[in-house]
């Protein structure tokens, strides 16, 4: 014990020795430090912890002072993120409102492009029915000229064909008050011509100023709204200037502080540790920052490349809206020329029916056959003309309609698509503003839990000062520890750095301190940095993912940018084409004009030589010339319009040039703003704090739930608007089969007058010629030849209507099936045919028997008369037929008159919408002016501002050069500090080896004694168990002995009294027990009888064998003595003594005794 006792002591003397040794280091340490801020050595315990408590005030307060003005800071800078944040939203609601301005005007353009389309559609097809009458007229010079031709060369035939009438007549006295009239008639219509002309030049001058005005309004609202954001950027740059400057004070004034507590904090050790600790998250903060700020500038150029993309898409809107200006103008010139047309077309019509009832009425009976053919062929080739031109205008409109649409659609997918770029464009924006807080938060976190640790680390110094309650302290630290990362819960620091520099302070203020309990403590400790630094690595992992997932986002967003690249450029493309037709379209007019010109001048040259014909001619051609001034002052009025539009045009270019660059103006100001808030974060990214990761997932959430909403309130207004088209287009169709329908009883109405006019016509030219037959065969027989002449010329019209028949036979056979039941009076026709013929040839026989038979003529009169009954009855039914088709021409004339006053609102509107134009153009104007004063005054005021923040770059430059010589100073201290602790942490370390190998000899030895003791009891235990055999045996040696003797009696008994079964008998019965320790029976009584001598030693022998296993396993068969009283003895010896067994009894006394 007094050996044990020794060693402990040495041990203990051996641990203490590192101890003694780091603290006589560190009272040193001390002293100079005492010295050097100038107190004295030799004071008292109690004075040197009041100064020490003084200097830990001190750091207190200026870390207090410190933490309160970051906070400011913070605030100042919340504050100023939400007032950019409202500045952006409200530059974000402008552009919505000027991509809804784009999408009304780009309506307005699709509206007037439809108009446009059907005023050409209209003009062509009455272009066509022109040609196709004059073609069928025999009159194909005059078809490619223009209308105004085209009337004078019918108004010239018209004379021409009055002169031969009046000469025909014989100079008749109605003559001259025909003629009188005619140019009346020719002189108001002449006037209503240029009414109309003077009219619709006034409505356009008045639209075009009314357009004016409109665009003169709309663009002085857009400059006082620029004027405004601009005066709002400024204000802006000059309170980022003035807070700019602050933060520059603040950070002067902290870093004066900081260099103070540094020279005040340079010789604690544990303060350099706990700043190398502080620099080390620091950097890894600085790492992560540096991560996602190159993250944040891959989106900020994705944002620019979308923004570059979004201003493309606008030019392309301005160039549809200026292609849509130009569309304007040719609907207007369209309509126009269709006006003028319809008019001349109209009055060409008037006097064409005019002019051929009028000799119809007034010819003799020699040329009314004539005007009868002229009357029946117009109508027919009109009908027919009407059904090719309404087949071929359906023809284009279904074409139309079906571009309209595709076009529609395309439009409508492009707006939408944009407006999806946009949301996306945003959304991208507020997920990076909200990881970029959300990484904020954490830093600050981080530097909370920092000073928290500081903190926690100094009140353990001071506790661990105090011997007694230092084990205490340890367990209540790790509790405090535990529950301080549960109440956290999501996200910890790595504390590894803390155990690390708290490891050598506890080690040093505990010398009594057991090894178990510091190994308890540093094991909690690792755990718990392992488990920080697990939550740390998975944190980590996180973030990465959401950056995967915005890369992905960017990426679909820029699949989607390309498809409606590719988009645009198809309409641009099919926009080139449009284009490229109009302009064909107007080439082929203008050489229409030029050939109608050529051919107006040919037919002018060879008309008439009449001094009637000449005087109108002239008096047209007055008409003509004054219509071509009026013409050329049109023309010339439209191409100062055309002029003012390219000058307007010019100016919407130069403004879109300057709104460009004020775009560029706009994002170099938001690139100075970038700078600024980077500036903003580099000063106050070590004093942000962490927020909750739940935190933001809930906004992820509601932000998913809100787009969730926007998505599907979109897709309900998408489904709507489909709705609605469908049932647009399904009246649509609606009304072109009830047009489809009515010009289809027009042209039954047509074909019905056709046929009615047909056999009126038939029946006056039979009625006359039977007339006419009548009166000279009365008179002469010479004047017979004279009426055969008519006979033939009758049968000469009769063949021209048999083949006019035949050509509405076969018109009829391609006709639908609506006209089958039409083909029954066709066939009625035919046979009324085949009966005139049959009359002709009638009439020829006649002739041929005049000569012979006058009796005949009385037979002819009478079937005459008959079949005049007949036609009467006949006329009476086309007459009742007439009216209803009048009645049907009435309704279709005034379904006319609704499409025209649709029209006529039409052309108002192009003239508001012109008038606005105008507006806006001089609005453009001055906006341009006082936009260009406003941009020479902001780029002075952004020079100042350069200007200043070079300076203040510059100051800041030369004071992070001063901050960072400062720095190098400590940083060599530390290392040098650093050093002498490691060189003390390899003398401890040697210590406790030295120590540790002392008390494992201890133990050894210690080990080594008990062992021994052990033995020696285990000995003694072994000799007092022999001893108790020893006596065991001798008493069973006696037991023996006396029992051989006991069985050569029984033996010798045997042999004289008992047979071999009586003594099976007796040796059962009585139980005798051979060699088994004793017998129950030392006296037998055996019977009498016989016994074998070897039939009992046998039985003997068989009980031995028996019992030698028995005795083989005990443990005591080889006894080590024997008593000296057995030799005596005729027994064994004792190797077969230690063979025999024992009995139980002493099997029992000496396990027991053992």
């Amino acid at each position: 014990m007094q050996h044990k006792k020794s060693e402990t002591g040495q041990s203990m003397d051996s641990s203490a020795m590192p101890e003694t040794f780091s603290e006589r280091a560190e009272l040193n340490d001390i002293i100079q430090r005492l010295k050097k801020d100038g107190f004295d050595p030799g004071a008292t315990a109690d004075e040197r912890l009041r100064h020490l408590w003084r200097l830990y005030l001190r750091c207190e307060g200026s870390l207090l002072s410190v933490t309160k003005d970051l906070e400011m800071l913070r605030s100042q800078q919340d504050a100023e993120m939400k007032e950019v944040e409202s500045y952006v939203e409200h530059i974000r609601n402008l552009s919505e409102e000027r991509e809804t301005l784009t999408a009304e005007y780009e309506r307005d353009n699709e509206q007037l492009r439809i108009d446009l389309q059907q005023l050409r559609l209209e003009r062509e097809a009455q272009m066509k029915e022109v040609e196709e009458m004059l073609d069928q007229e025999g009159l194909a010079d005059i078809a490619h000229s223009s209308p105004s031709e085209q009337i004078a060369y019918l108004l010239v035939e018209r004379a021409t064909l009055l002169e031969k009438l009046e000469n025909a007549e014989g100079k008749l006295d109605s003559q001259s008050y025909t003629g009188s009239v005619r140019e009346v008639h020719l002189q108001e219509e002449l006037d209503q011509i240029r009414q109309t002309l003077e009219e619709e030049l006034r409505q356009q001058r008045e639209s075009m100023q009314r357009t004016k005005e409109t665009m003169n309004k709309t663009y002085d609202d857009e400059l006082s709204s620029e004027r405004r954001l601009r005066e709002r950027l400024e204000r802006d740059l000059d309170e980022a200037a003035r807070r700019l400057s602050m933060a520059h004070e603040e950070i002067r004034r902290l870093t004066d502080e900081l260099d103070i507590l540094r020279k005040a904090h340079q010789n604690d050790p544990e303060v350099l540790k706990a700043q190398q600790e502080a620099d080390r998250l620091r950097e890894e903060v600085k790492k992560l920052k540096d991560a996602d700020l190159l993250e944040l500038e891959k989106a900020k150029d994705h944002n620019q490349r979308l923004d570059k993309e979004n201003l493309a898409l606008r030019n392309r809107v301005r160039s549809l809206d200026s292609q849509r200006k130009m569309l304007q103008e040719t609907v207007e010139q369209l309509r126009n020329d269709q006006q003028a047309e319809s008019c001349e077309t109209d009055i060409l019509l008037s006097q064409a029916i005019s002019g051929l009832q009028s000799p119809h009425q007034m010819a003799p009976s020699d040329c009314h056959v004539q005007n009868n053919a002229l009357e029946l062929k117009l109508p027919e080739e009109i009908h027919a003309r009407c059904q090719q031109d309404i087949i071929d205008k359906n023809c284009r409109i279904e074409e139309a309609n079906r571009k309209l649409q595709k076009l529609q659609f395309e439009h409508e997918e492009l707006v939408e698509r944009n407006e999806e770029l946009e949301s996306i464009l945003g959304e991208t924006q507020n997920k990076i503003k909200d990881e970029k807080e959300h990484f904020e938060s954490e830093v600050e976190g981080m530097q909370r839990k920092i000073s928290d640790l500081e903190a926690e680390i100094s009140r353990l110094r001071k506790k661990l000062q105090e011997p007694n309650g230092s084990s205490d302290l340890c367990k209540h630290c790790v509790k405090q520890e535990n529950v301080r990362n549960e109440t956290r819960g999501t996200y910890c620091p790595p504390e590894e750095l803390i155990c690390a520099a708290a490891g050598p302070q506890l080690k040093a203020p505990l010398p009594k301190q057991p090894d178990e309990e510091r190994r308890r403590v540093q094991q909690n400790l690792t755990t718990e940095s392992s488990t920080v630094v697990q939550d740390l690595k998975r944190e980590l992992q996180k973030l990465e993912e959401e950056r995967s997932a915005m890369r992905a986002v960017l990426s679909e967003t820029q699949a989607q940018l390309a498809e409606l690249q590719k988009r645009l450029s198809k309409d641009a493309e099919e926009k080139r084409h449009l284009a490229t037709e109009l302009h064909i379209t107007k080439q082929q007019l203008e050489c229409r004009k030029e050939g109608s010109l050529l051919e107006s001048g040919l037919d002018c040259e060879e008309s008439g030589s009449s001094s009637q014909l000449l005087a109108l001619r002239l008096e047209m051609g007055c008409l003509q010339s004054t219509l071509e001034e009026e013409r050329l002052l049109a023309s010339q009025h439209q191409l100062a319009l055309q002029a003012q539009i390219s000058e307007a045009q010019s100016r919407s270019k130069s403004q879109d040039s300057l709104l460009q660059q004020r775009g560029e103006e706009v994002k170099q100001l938001r690139h100075d703003l970038n700078r600024v808030q980077t500036l903003f974060t580099s000063a106050e990214r070590e004093l942000r704090y962490e927020r909750e990761k739940s935190l933001d997932l809930k906004k992820h959430i509601a932000l998913l739930e809100q787009e969730k909403t926007r998505m599907t309130a979109e897709l309900k207004k998408l489904q709507t608007r489909l709705v609605e088209q469908e049932q647009a287009n399904v009246s649509l169709n609606a009304d072109l089969e009830r047009r489809h329908q009515k010009v289809m009883e027009l042209e039954l109405t047509a074909v019905r007058r056709s046929e009615s006019n047909q056999t009126q016509q038939s029946l006056q030219e039979e009625l006359i010629s039977e007339r006419k037959r009548l009166a000279v065969t009365e008179k002469k027989v010479q004047e017979l030849q004279q009426q055969l002449k008519g006979v033939q010329h009758q049968l000469r019209l009769a063949e021209t209507r048999t083949l006019e028949l035949e050509r509405m036979e076969a018109e009829s056979r391609t006709a639908a099936d609506s006209l089958a039941s039409y083909r029954s009076r066709l066939q009625d026709e035919q046979l009324q045919r085949k009966l005139l013929e049959q009359k002709i040839e009638e009439l020829q026989l006649q002739v041929q028997t005049l000569r012979e038979k006058e009796n005949t003529l009385t037979y002819t009169n009478s079937e005459l008369s008959h079949k005049l009954q007949q036609q009467g009855a006949r006329l009476s039914i086309l007459e009742d037929e007439h009216s209803l088709t009048t009645d049907e021409h009435q309704q279709s004339r005034k379904a006319n008159q609704k499409l025209y006053e649709q029209l006529v609102c039409c052309q108002q509107e192009s003239e508001k919408l012109q008038e606005e134009l105008q507006q806006v153009m001089q609005q453009l104007d001055s906006h341009i002016r006082k936009y260009n004063e406003k941009q020479t005054r902001h780029k002075s005021k952004l020079r100042r501002a350069k200007q200043v923040f070079l300076k203040e770059v510059a100051e800041r430059d030369v004071k992070i050069k001063e901050l960072e010589d400062k720095m190098d100073v400590a940083a060599s201290l530390s290392e040098k500090e650093q050093e002498w602790i490691q060189r003390l942490n390899e003398e401890n370390e040697k210590l406790l080896h030295e120590k540790r190998e002392l008390l494992r000899q201890l133990s050894e030895e210690e080990e080594l004694g008990q062992t021994s003791v052990r033995n020696v009891c285990t000995v003694q235990r072994r000799v007092n168990f022999l001893e108790e055999e020893n006596r065991q045996l001798y008493d069973r040696t006696l037991q023996l002995s006396s029992q051989v003797g006991a069985l050569e009696r029984a033996l010798r008994s045997i042999q004289s009294f008992c047979g071999t079964e009586e003594l099976k008998k007796a040796l059962t019965g009585e139980g005798i027990i051979v060699n088994g320790g004793l017998l129950q029976a030392p006296s037998l009584s055996f019977p009498t009888g016989s016994l074998n001598v070897l039939d009992i030693l046998e039985v003997i022998r068989k009980v031995k064998a028996m019992e030698l296993p028995e005795c083989q396993q005990t443990p005591f068969s080889s006894p080590r003595s024997q008593p000296s009283d057995i030799g005596y003895l005729n027994v064994t010896p004792a190797g077969a003594c230690a063979r025999t067994p024992e009995p139980t009894e002493s099997l029992s006394t000496g396990n027991e005794g053992v």
